[in-house]
C-alpha cells in the first residue's frame, strides 16, 4: 500500500472531526462485512451488501469534507478521489454504490445450488433404487434439482453393489456489472497496478476494507505535529 511520507503533512491539518466520523463509517462498513457470509438468503446478503456500498462510499465522502479546512490536505484528497476514478476496484465500488443507490439492481446475482443425483460415471452403480422405491438402471441422472435444501437431497440406495454417483453444487453469489448515469462498470480486474481475478463479493470488498483502513491512516497524519 503506498503511504505517503509524514513529511507530506507537516504544517497542514485535517478536521479531527473528519477522522472520528470516518473511523465510525469503517466500523459500519465491517460491522455490514462481517455478517455477508453467514447469510442464508440472497436477499439479506443484498441488505448487507448495500449497507456496506454506503458506509465504504461514506469514508470518501467525510474526508473530502475534513480536508477543506487546509488547501495541501484538500490537495492530498484531490489525488485519492483521482485515484478512484482510475482504479477499477475503487471505481466499480463507487459506481456500484451509485447504481444501488439511485437504480433496481442489486450489483451482485446468485447462482442457486444444484444436485444432480445418480449420474452415470465409470465404477458408479447402474442400478438403483431412490426412496420413493422407483428404480433406475442405465440413466444419465435421475435426479436434477435446484435451490434445495440439503437435509432435502434424496437419497439413492444401489441395486448393483456399486456407489450411486450424485454432485451437490453450493449456492454461488458473485459481482455484476453494474450500471450509473448510462455507463457500464464491469468487476474489477486490477487494484493499484496489481492484476486481479475475483468475482466473490467478499473477496472484493475484503480488499476494498484494507484499502480504506489506510486511507484513513493516511488521513490522520495531517494531525501529526
Amino acid at each position: 500500500m503506498r503511504l505517503v511520507g509524514s513529511e507530506f503533512f507537516e504544517g497542514t491539518t485535517m478536521d479531527p472531526k473528519a477522522i472520528v466520523k470516518a473511523r465510525s463509517r469503517c466500523r459500519l462498513a465491517e460491522d455490514a462485512f462481517s455478517k455477508l457470509d453467514s447469510c442464508e438468503k440472497y436477499l439479506d446478503f443484498c441488505d448487507f451488501w448495500y449497507q456496506f456500498l454506503i458506509n465504504a462510499s461514506g469514508i470518501f465522502t467525510v474526508l473530502e469534507q475534513g480536508a477543506k479546512m487546509d488547501q495541501r490536505c484538500f490537495n492530498w484528497y484531490g489525488n485519492k478521489k483521482s485515484e478512484r476514478k482510475r482504479d477499477p476496484l475503487l471505481s466499480y465500488f463507487h459506481h456500484a454504490r451509485n447504481s444501488d443507490e439511485h437504480g433496481l439492481d442489486f450489483g451482485t446475482e446468485v447462482t442457486p445450488n444444484k444436485f444432480i443425483g445418480g449420474i452415470k460415471a465409470e465404477g458408479a452403480s447402474r442400478r438403483f433404487m431412490d426412496e420413493g422405491g422407483n428404480i433406475y438402471e442405465d440413466v444419465g441422472a435421475a435426479f436434477e434439482l435446484t435451490n434445495v435444501n440439503p437435509s432435502d437431497i434424496p437419497k439413492f440406495t444401489s441395486l448393483d453393489g456399486k456407489p450411486v454417483s450424485s454432485q451437490f453444487t453450493p449456492a454461488k453469489i458473485s459481482l455484476v456489472a453494474v450500471t450509473d448515469r448510462g455507463r457500464v462498470y464491469h468487476p474489477p480486474n486490477e487494484h493499484l497496478g496489481t492484476p486481479m481475478n475475483v468475482t466473490n463479493p467478499v473477496e472484493a470488498a475484503a480488499i476494498l476494507l484494507e484499502y480504506l483502513r489506510h486511507l484513513i491512516d493516511e488521513a490522520e497524519g495531517f494531525r501529526r505535529p
